[in-house]
């Protein structure tokens, strides 16, 4: 833990953006239109999993105590690798960590392999998509009217509805889907960070 109110202040971003109460309650009226289930599951020590990247040099004065003991010399200064408890950009960091592994993560239920969408009405609303292959996109794209969809949207999802839906607030998450989509998503993401038991 560090003592983030001696740092100076800056424009970098520090806070991060949760699911509010109504997104949770879109999220609970999507979800409750299919038969699914909801797991929910909790992050442990997320702050200190998120990447600094190279271009954040944070550098760290050790406690006083340290020096006092002989165990550090007065002139020592730790330089952070990672984001720390207490560090005012702590939880921007680990949402921006958090969201470049959830837009890359794949998992596979049976035959079939999902993956993750940030919803544009939010950015702590995901949808969980059954992933296409090449040829179902092409075969798909003939029957849609482009001019009335967003480029991005034809080009990578389609028409397609989410099998699923995860929300997130800090390292909180509410998995609606499938059980065993729900399950699939939970495994994957726990071979990523280590959690609670799912809920």
């Amino acid at each position: 833990v560090v003592c983030g109110n001696f740092a100076s202040w800056n424009d970098n971003p520090t806070n991060t953006t949760n699911l509010d109460a109504p997104i949770l309650r879109l999220m609970l009226s999507m979800g409750c239109h299919k038969e699914t289930t909801w797991i929910s599951l909790d992050i442990s020590t997320a702050f200190l999993t998120a990447e600094m990247g190279e271009e954040r040099k944070i550098i760290l004065r050790p406690p006083a105590v340290l020096v006092k003991l002989g165990i550090m010399r007065p002139d020592e200064f730790w330089m952070a690798r990672k984001a720390v408890y207490g560090l005012r950009e702590a939880p921007r960091l680990w949402q921006e960590s958090r969201d470049k592994k959830f837009a890359t993560m794949t998992f596979k239920v049976g035959s079939d392999v999902f993956c993750l969408q940030q919803s544009q009405v939010h950015v702590s609303l995901w949808y969980i998509m059954k992933k296409r292959s090449t040829s179902e996109r092409t075969q798909k794209s003939l029957r849609i009217d482009s001019d009335k969809l967003p480029l991005e949207d034809v080009s990578r999802w389609l028409d397609q509805e989410p099998m699923g839906y995860l929300g997130i607030y800090v390292d909180d998450l509410l998995i609606c889907a499938e059980r065993s989509i729900g399950d699939g998503l939970v495994q994957s993401i726990r071979h990523i960070w280590k959690t609670n038991e799912p809920e």
